[in-house]
């Protein structure tokens, strides 16, 4: 993608996350409210077919494809989008196929990359600001929006049918403002738009919590909610993805998710304890010190990517 509208086009991928979030909603309302959530489990494994319709569908990435020494089938991927896109191949494959082959016989051959490697002098840096960067996110995402049935019920006196109905209705919102934190990417640049958006997500909720009891007013700051979880999700994958060489990419990326993933889990089970010793405010505190770390980490440490091409990132 071309470097200076690679942020809006991500997002609006990671969009169709927030449609998943809606979507579990809709299904908790329609399923697991009536007929319990034994059911709700039995849905929730279907997505997995959705893994052999992108197999059988994906092209595979040209600069992986390039990084294994498979010249020919890349060549072949890139003529196939440039029929669809420009109606022309703008370099005759033989010619596309000799230029990349001299481009690679001029590069140092690297051995596969570990995730030894991530924390070697150049990569050490970047891996451990992004991983810090989503321990934060998915830590507070999820011990919010894991609780946040329960805390609309007990807390702000929402009905369970009427506060999954809202979760969905906020989550789709969610995915459509989305594609607004590529384009705050591409046009401000990708860290303040992170750190603003962590922050932001520290805030807001508090109003929720502290006002809202008022029906008109829970309603609209749930949606301001849910629509900044769908910022943080577009945010967080424009970024992330650009501080790691090509070769690293997937090594890089598995290991920051995997962190994620650890707060992600530890996020719900610590609320349940906090919140069972000293009330869902200090939920609140945990989670926006823990953002505004992220985000200070971010600010301070991480490096700005935008508008920036792969390589030029790369060899920096």
């Amino acid at each position: 993608m071309p470097a200076k509208v690679r942020g809006r086009f991500v997002s609006v991928f990671n969009a169709c996350f927030s449609l998943g979030v809606a979507l579990a909603y809709f299904l908790g309302y329609l399923v697991v409210v009536p007929f319990g959530w034994r059911w709700g489990f039995a849905i929730g494994v279907l997505p997995i077919l959705m893994f052999f319709v992108a197999k059988a569908t994906l092209p595979e990435s040209v600069r992986y494809l390039l990084e294994k020494g498979k010249i020919e089938e890349a060549v072949r991927i890139v003529e196939q989008i440039e029929k669809k896109i420009l109606k022309r191949v703008t370099v005759p494959f033989e010619e596309a196929v000799k230029i990349e082959r001299e481009a690679a016989a001029s590069q140092r051959k690297e051995s596969r990359i570990g995730i030894a490697d991530l924390f070697t002098r150049g990569m050490a840096r970047y891996t451990i600001v992004v991983a810090i960067a989503w321990f934060s996110l998915q830590y507070c995402v999820y011990a919010i929006m894991v609780w946040m049935p329960v805390v609309l019920r007990t807390e702000l006196g929402f009905q369970l049918a009427t506060g999954l109905s809202f979760l969905a209705l906020g989550s789709l919102l969610g995915a459509a403002a989305t594609p607004l934190s590529g384009i705050a990417a591409d046009t401000i640049g990708r860290k303040i738009s992170l750190c603003a958006i962590f922050t932001i997500y520290g805030i807001i909720p508090y109003f929720l919590f502290l006002l809202g009891r008022d029906p008109a007013l829970g309603f609209i700051l749930l949606m301001l909610t849910l629509i900044v979880v769908g910022l943080i999700n577009g945010i967080v994958y424009v970024y992330s993805p650009e501080n790691f060489p090509t070769k690293a990419r997937g090594a890089g990326m598995g290991f920051v998710t995997a962190v994620g993933r650890v707060g992600a889990i530890a996020g719900p089970t610590i609320v349940g304890f906090i919140y069972s010793v000293a009330g869902f405010i200090w939920v609140l505190h945990v989670n926006i010190a823990l953002l505004l770390f992220g985000a200070i980490v971010v600010w301070i440490f991480g490096r700005e990517t935008k508008g920036r091409v792969l390589e030029d990132i790369e060899s920096s």
